[in-house]
């Protein structure tokens, strides 16, 4: 599938990290950028934060995986032409509620790529159709092409984080 065109914000600087016109290869080269990231991490790093009230690296890592779980349901649901607008979610609130600074590195690491591959696999499920299909997810029309860029764009905003701010290098 090809890179959606007029995008809106605050998806569209997500959308934008995402050099790859295909949203397929775009999974790919993310996945090897995932894997990559998650060698690179230290366990002794996992209650890291750069600054006082940031996330720990730990928490910064439960957030894409519940981030990408919510992006997946929210295509899935307007694949399936549900029109009923779903409503934000506060991410701040779920970290805080999330254990995840009593998660080892090997238990994240693998629910991240499950959660991957999951959101490839359902990804390749939807036929031509599912992808011009639209909805309101936190009061904005977007359809389900730019939440797969949107999934992938979220995970590389924060690798560059984890990155830069983390110091944490392959």
């Amino acid at each position: 599938m090809a890179r959606p065109e007029n995008v809106l914000l605050p998806y569209k600087n997500y959308v934008d990290l995402v050099d790859e016109n295909d949203i397929f290869l775009a999974l790919e080269h993310n996945l090897a950028e995932i894997k990559e990231l998650l060698g690179a991490i230290h366990s002794s790093k996992l209650g890291y934060a750069y600054a006082p009230g940031k996330w720990t690296v730990a928490q910064l890592l439960q957030h894409v995986i519940d981030a990408e779980r919510i992006f997946d349901y929210r295509a899935l649901r307007i694949a399936r032409g549900d029109k009923t607008p779903l409503p934000n979610w506060e991410e701040d609130d779920y970290a805080r509620m999330a254990p995840a600074d009593h998660r080892t590195l090997a238990d994240l690491s693998e629910e991240i790529l499950s959660v991957r591959k999951a959101s490839t696999l359902l990804l390749y499920s939807f036929t031509d159709d599912c992808w011009e299909r639209t909805g309101t997810t936190s009061g904005k029309q977007v359809d389900v092409l730019t939440i797969a860029f949107l999934i992938v764009g979220h995970m590389r905003h924060h690798i560059k984080i984890l990155r830069e701010r983390y110091e944490i290098q392959p």
